[in-house]
């Protein structure tokens, strides 16, 4: 098989004014592991273990993880064709729960945004190898200029009416509305007697049970915290920035070993609020109440946005001795400034084996390509990015 790619750039005209073409020889393992896990249907007792978009580790195979004649799952490994933006993508399992009728499970983690699935664009030039999970520069749908100096990207500032005990670890299970490179992240806390040392890490995973990457590791002193009846907006400096991707869970963890320190959180009375990925709040609770709505203030700087079409998948076509496809995404550029596209890729939806929320999934990435020369879209300008996979007999 070989695949070519093809950018063309058109103005405001609608006019093409640029189109460049160059063979695609960065597939990476990823495509490979999943092209395996289908072909030599890898059982749920013993997955292949794959990093993901966000660098985390998840567990895949082609198993139904429940039993029984009626209960038949569909395990989508190679979804590349999605809706533009923030369009939602159910990319977990579907499960038949008669003899006809089939459903989704409305579990946390089943859905993504469009812009995740499919082609992708980025400004890095980093050279490729075979184990990318990732681009190296993704740039993110939207319309938003850059922001280059740290402020306030996302957060869940009132309405608290209860606290938690950090205990040996306690924190927010979230989702972020759009990419971003957080810096730091605030948290309301109070302490009762000497706690000493406060210990905050993010980390990705769909649940805290499986398995997960520690992206940043931060403390502060607990004893320079006030006492109860107080409490205060206190900042976790990130060693360095970590990117935050849109509709991705994290983990933002506290520990203290001495329970002498609390967060403060909006606990609901009646049915919660603010719902993002279907079951449970955008800012979660970690113990897994539905209930519970964590505070948070992050911090940090993003990217120039560009909008993301839908990703389509069209034209086969079978003409001696040639096969071939197209794989085709829109980006236009609408953020007031030019923007300097130098990697593409795409990212293939999966559902995972285990993540303690059955149903769930998400992205891997299955080629990713260097531009060179690199591309300036100017404001207004529109960029095709057009993969062409084919076979000759």
């Amino acid at each position: 098989m070989k695949t070519l790619l093809t950018l063309t750039k058109i103005n405001k005209q609608d006019r093409i004014i640029e189109t460049r073409k160059q063979p695609v020889r960065s597939f990476t393992r990823n495509l490979m592991e999943l092209l395996y896990i289908a072909h030599a249907r890898i059982q749920s007792a013993a997955p292949r273990t794959i990093y993901d978009i966000t660098g985390g580790i998840r567990n895949i195979d082609v198993q139904s993880p429940s039993g029984g004649i009626g209960y038949r799952r569909l395990k989508p490994n190679l979804l590349v064709a999605s809706p533009g933006g923030k369009g939602q993508v159910v990319v977990g399992q579907a499960y038949q729960d008669g003899n006809t009728t089939f459903t989704a499970d409305p579990q946390l983690g089943m859905v993504m945004p469009g812009e995740l699935i499919g082609i992708q664009i980025g400004s890095s030039n980093t050279p490729v190898t075979p184990t990318d999970y990732r681009l190296a520069g993704r740039i993110p749908h939207g319309r938003r200029a850059p922001v280059s100096v740290p402020s306030r990207q996302d957060a869940s500032l009132t309405d608290d009416n209860d606290q938690q005990s950090l205990g040996n670890w306690y924190g927010t299970f979230y989702y972020p509305r759009h990419q971003f490179d957080v810096t730091s992240i605030k948290l309301p806390l109070y302490r009762s007697g000497s706690p000493g040392l406060v210990t905050m890490e993010a980390k990705n995973s769909i649940a805290a049970n499986e398995h997960y990457t520690i992206l940043a590791t931060t403390t502060t002193d607990g004893n320079t915290l006030p006492t109860s009846g107080t409490y205060e907006w206190r900042e976790f400096i990130l060693p360095g920035p970590v990117t935050l991707l849109p509709g991705v869970p994290y983990y933002i963890w506290c520990r203290q070993a001495a329970n002498h320190v609390y967060l403060r959180r909006h606990y609901f009375t009646g049915t919660p609020r603010g719902y993002f990925n279907l079951k449970k709040p955008r800012f979660g609770d970690t113990g897994g109440n539905d209930n519970v709505t964590t505070l948070i203030d992050l911090y940090g700087t993003s990217p120039r946005a560009i909008e993301y079409g839908a990703c389509d998948i069209s034209g086969l076509t079978v003409a001696n001795p040639i096969a071939e496809f197209e794989i085709r995404r829109l980006f236009a550029n609408r953020s007031g400034g030019e923007i300097t596209v130098r990697e593409c890729g795409i990212y293939a939806a999966f559902p995972d084996t285990y993540s303690g929320f059955p149903g769930a999934g998400g992205a891997l990435c299955i080629c990713r390509d260097v531009i060179d020369p690199e591309v300036i879209v100017e404001d207004g300008e529109v960029l095709a990015v057009t993969y062409t996979p084919q076979i000759t007999v």
